[in-house]
């Protein structure tokens, strides 16, 4: 019988109850691994929430503590390295951890892993290089953030067992010296849904879905819409954006473009099923990122056979191959977006959809998830097993 395996998952986001669908990958895992989740939250209710394979560990924290993101931040690290590598050790028995970034969760499992003597993963979720990631939609760059940014990820990643990132060339990127550190190459979790799209009904629609606004490119988007409207009025398709637009971002957003056309409809949030079935019945999906590693949504979108439409940037064009599973765009292009757009309505992109939802279905399924992470921790594990016993005997 093989060996039970305890993997200490180190997230510091948000956890505010089992209802959360990216948390269910981790029931996906075989008996073999049992995972603990470490979190914040803001619920008393939610500090310790348990499944078949895994513990949440929400550490609570009351409102003036998350008011500040710096003391947040700190009061999530101190409780988890005192908890689980200190005084909570004998109790959790980790024998790998994964920080699920580089930076405050990433700082967390270092020093966890140092304490306990086992080695950790390091998670990429994004392109930090990118500019987009440190501008603001003023203008204005976070120089300061983005250098005590660098030196984190540094020294973090230098440190670590290995390295997950979601597309080919996310680490180099990054421009880390001296990285020793295992590298493995796969998608992330996409949820799974049983959405089926509906039969087409007059007054189709676009639609993209994310936030932040500016990150996600809101602004190119509807100044590409609005290039097709002025040189088509009677387009058919009107333009529905999903996202968490709060009204000072919405002044802001309205600074960069002109959303007044009653075609152009900027919705609140709904939930998960929900919108699935928006991406299943929409015309296309466009997302227009500055920066964007994989882009969950895309992956929904490819899986429901809905046409993607989506910036040349970063991550993207590993997951959407031009004119095979879906059409890109050079990123803040919005002539060529606008021309992509309008191309709907002269263009059968039937082939797109096919073999795009053929590979989401084979290469990026849940299936395809749960066999490389395991692989993964085995792998690691494996390393570090062979390197203690190389240890002892020099």
């Amino acid at each position: 019988m093989q060996k039970e395996i305890n993997v200490l998952i180190i997230a510091s986001g948000w956890f505010r109850g089992t209802d959360d669908v990216n948390d269910g990958k981790f029931d996906l895992f075989s008996q073999r691994f049992q995972n603990c989740i470490a979190l914040r939250t803001d619920r008393k209710d939610c500090r310790y929430v348990k499944t078949s394979t895994h513990l949440t560990r929400g550490f609570y924290q009351p409102s003036w503590v998350r008011r500040t993101r710096i003391l947040s931040r700190l009061q999530f690290f101190t409780a988890a390295v005192l908890e689980f590598g200190l005084f909570g050790r004998r109790k959790w028995r980790a024998d790998i951890v994964v920080a699920r970034d580089p930076l405050s969760s990433g700082l967390t499992s270092l020093v966890i892993s140092r304490l306990l003597g086992i080695p950790f993963i390091v998670e990429l979720n994004g392109n930090f290089a990118n500019d987009a990631i440190w501008q603001r939609p003023d203008g204005r760059t976070a120089v300061l953030r983005r250098r005590i940014a660098w030196r984190v990820k540094k020294f973090v990643i230098q440190r670590a067992a290995a390295v997950k990132q979601i597309y080919p060339t996310q680490l180099a990127e990054l421009s880390i010296p001296r990285v020793s550190a295992r590298l493995f190459t796969f998608h992330n979790y996409v949820a799974p849904s049983d959405v089926q799209k509906h039969e087409k009904q007059e007054g189709d629609y676009l639609i993209s879905m994310g936030f932040p606004w500016y990150i996600k490119g809101y602004d190119i988007l509807i100044n590409a819409y609005n290039l097709v409207l002025k040189e088509n009025p009677n387009y058919p398709y009107s333009l529905r954006i999903v996202g968490w637009i709060r009204d000072h971002e919405k002044e802001e957003l309205a600074s960069r473009c002109d959303f007044s056309d009653p075609r152009i409809h900027l919705l609140s949030p709904v939930p998960y099923e929900e919108g699935q079935q928006l991406i299943a019945d929409a015309a296309a999906f466009v997302l227009a990122s500055r920066t964007d590693a994989m882009a969950r949504v895309l992956i929904e979108a490819m899986r429901a056979g809905t046409l993607c439409i989506s910036s040349r940037v970063d991550g993207i064009p590993h997951y959407i191959r031009d004119h095979e599973t879906g059409l890109l765009f050079d990123s803040g292009d919005e002539r060529q977006l606008a021309d992509q757009i309008a191309s709907l309505t002269d263009n059968d992109y039937t082939a797109l959809i096919e073999n795009a939802q053929q590979r989401a279905q084979e290469d990026y399924s849940v299936a395809s998830f749960t066999r490389h992470y395991e692989e993964m921790l085995t792998a690691v594990l494996e390393d570090a097993a062979a390197n203690n016993v190389q240890a002892r005997v020099s």
